[in-house]
């Protein structure tokens, strides 16, 4: 099924005006997130909870905004969207 493309953005627009759901933000720093959870890695290399390639595994990445998009459920009425918030890459990734 294909879904049209002002009928995505008005079902995504709308499920994000949803204040009962989604809070705005306003100010969003992603390298003050990874920083922080660097932190907590580090904190868990020197308690020997993990050890250093896990801990280059978990740091090493340039972090990026996550993406979110809509899945279509085409078997439900009207196609509604399931939220989907791809964190690859993101601060806390």
């Amino acid at each position: 099924m294909i879904v049209n493309k002002a009928d995505y953005h008005l079902k995504v627009t709308t499920m994000l005006n949803d204040t009962n759901v989604y809070t705005k933000v306003t100010d969003y720093d992603i390298y003050a997130a990874k920083s922080h959870s660097d932190n907590l890695a580090i904190d868990l290399l020197h308690n020997d909870c993990i050890s250093n390639k896990q801990f280059k595994y978990t740091t090493d990445y340039v972090p990026k905004c996550p993406i979110f998009y809509g899945m279509p459920k085409i078997h439900k009425k009207d196609c509604p969207l399931r939220p989907i918030v791809s964190q690859i890459d993101g601060p806390t990734y």
